[in-house]
């Protein structure tokens, strides 16, 4: 086939491909979001125990609150069980 032949079928919405139909004509946004949410999903649950250690160790106060330290105020609980939803759904 020639580059004349190449050019009208493009036109056409005809694209010649060496390649079967299927895995040429798919799409790649899927993929690739898949391959970089995979490792983060991964780690998500290491992560919220390693906060929750952290939340536990911590001795600094809460600023603009009442709260001496994070592990009483009940805003952190609140967050670190909505983590916990969020990376048992995924």
């Amino acid at each position: 086939m020639d580059d004349i032949e190449h050019g009208v079928r493009a036109s056409q919405g005809e694209f010649p491909s060496s390649y079967p139909e299927p895995p040429s004509r798919a799409p790649f946004l899927p993929l690739l979001t898949l391959i970089h949410c995979v490792p983060a999903i991964g780690m998500a649950p290491t992560l919220l125990e390693l906060t929750v250690e952290r939340v536990r160790k911590s001795s600094r106060a809460l600023p603009y609150t009442t709260y001496d330290q994070p592990r009483g105020a009940p805003v952190t609980h609140q967050l670190m069980a909505h983590a916990a939803t969020r990376i048992d759904t995924a």
